[in-house]
């Protein structure tokens, strides 16, 4: 059985606590996290919030044993709290849509780095994008984890959402809210990867392990499925798999297994830079060889898309870039943080940076057809989204699940002074370790027992 103490605090009523867990504690299996939040009332305060959550352990009996086997656990705890941000500075990092390997095949984003061929990272904003999370926690920006569907957050709480190299399919309730969000002002930034069912069966290996082969589940990103997102704006990406260095506004660039631009608004800014090659091409074998051994170099298709939606007089902006890796720590060759922050000035600020106007390419050409999902795919087995694969008979999508709502623990102030030593400068990279910790004294006792059983 388990006990959990709510967190002490001076923060007494600004402060909510929450608690989840795994009903089941098992060795090497189990969970407990805690949600901290400030209330509406705490949402001009400043400071730091400390203090514990008691935990306490008990095992049932074994053979010889007399009483259960009990252990108690306090786990300090300590957050910075600053004042709510403005709807301009805050970003919400899109995870609910991205997968990862295991158990599907999810390919790298780089295609040169045939020695890691699995997308293990997870691409989360604390493994291989923390680069990323770091500069935007420079440049002033506040970035919160969405790992729900769309149908779940207050758009109005939020300047932009970012999706990066997503694997996921979305709901059709998802695709209608983020169209709804856009109208009234959200802004969205989209980095997509490469997509190319030949260049997905040509990458498949064989499996020792479960002696069969595999076949990715889709490409570096579901393109397909990114396309239906952003239909609504005449945005799609295309199949082409572009790869080479170019020059934009006196910085170099790396476009490493990215997708180009094949449909995008005629009043929208675009900007297609010479010399990228066709790598998918490259890969299949089929390149055309000239004199010297050059590949053959890809139409200058555009790669980086920014437009003003006009559907209502306060609606977002939508940014659409080809290629994630020059934002992912995987296998980062040249960052490009100069653009990110470009990026959010528009989306942010709606201010469009001189780099992209003055060096704008003509209107796309709108493609007819754009890239299908692969036939037979397995997509739907660790999809959260597929029931079955998109084009079968019967319902391809799950029910839309619920989102989630927090318990908050009920706070019964108590009049008793923490321990001097329970609180200790804790080395997390979310707070300033030099900050001065507030009084020890009168703090407030959350007495909240949740229980679960092991």
């Amino acid at each position: 059985m388990s006990h959990f103490g709510c967190i002490s605090s001076n923060l007494g009523s600004s402060q909510q606590v929450a608690f989840s867990y795994s009903e089941v504690i098992w060795p090497w299996s189990g969970y407990l996290a805690v949600h901290i939040t400030v209330s509406k009332a705490g949402e001009n305060f400043e400071g730091i919030a400390q203090g514990h959550v008691s935990l306490t352990i008990e095992s049932p009996t074994e053979e010889n044993d007399v009483a259960p086997r009990v252990s108690n656990i306090r786990l300090p705890v300590r957050a910075k709290i600053v004042p709510t941000p403005p709807r301009s500075k805050r970003v919400l990092w899109d995870q609910y849509h991205n997968l990862r390997y295991p158990s599907g095949y999810f390919p790298r984003d780089n295609l040169k780095m045939k020695n890691d061929p699995l997308d293990w990272n997870a691409d989360h904003v604390h493994t291989n994008f923390r680069d990323m999370y770091a500069h935007l926690r420079t440049s002033g920006f506040f970035v919160e984890v969405l790992g729900v569907p769309f149908t779940c957050f207050d758009a109005s709480q939020y300047g932009t959402l970012l999706i990066a190299d997503a694997e996921e399919e979305y709901f059709p309730e998802e695709i209608r809210k983020l169209k709804r969000d856009v109208d009234e002002g959200l802004s969205v930034v989209v980095f997509a990867d490469w997509y190319n069912v030949s260049v997905m069966k040509k990458v498949k290996f064989y499996d020792e392990n479960t002696r069969q082969w595999w076949i990715p589940e889709t490409g570096g990103a579901n393109v397909p499925a990114l396309n239906e997102l952003l239909a609504a704006w005449g945005i799609a990406f295309g199949d082409t798999v572009l790869e080479g260095d170019f020059s934009l506004g006196g910085h170099d660039m790396y476009y490493a297994s990215g997708t180009g631009l094949v449909r995008f608004p005629s009043d929208g800014v675009v900007l297609a830079p010479p010399g990228l090659k066709d790598q998918g091409e490259d890969i299949l074998g089929a390149r055309s060889f000239i004199e010297g051994g050059d590949v053959s170099v890809s139409a200058r298709l555009p790669v980086l898309g920014l437009y003003q939606s006009k559907s209502t007089p306060h609606a977002g902006r939508i940014v659409a870039y080809g290629d994630s890796n020059c934002i992912d720590n995987s296998h980062l060759s040249k960052d490009c943080w100069w653009m990110l922050d470009a990026v959010f000035e528009y989306t942010s600020v709606a201010k469009l940076p001189s780099v992209f106007s003055e060096n704008a390419a003509p209107p796309v050409q709108a493609a007819t057809v754009l890239p299908a999902r692969m036939e037979n795919n397995q997509l739907h087995r660790y999809s959260k989204v597929l029931e079955s694969n998109i084009g079968e008979s019967g319902h391809s999508t799950r029910p839309l699940p619920a989102c989630p709502h927090l318990k908050w623990a009920a706070a019964q102030p108590l009049n008793r002074t923490a321990p001097s030593n329970l609180y200790k400068t804790q080395r997390l990279l979310s707070l300033n370790i030099e900050s001065p910790l507030l009084p020890l004294f009168h703090r407030q006792v959350f007495n909240c027992p949740i229980h679960a059983v092991t």
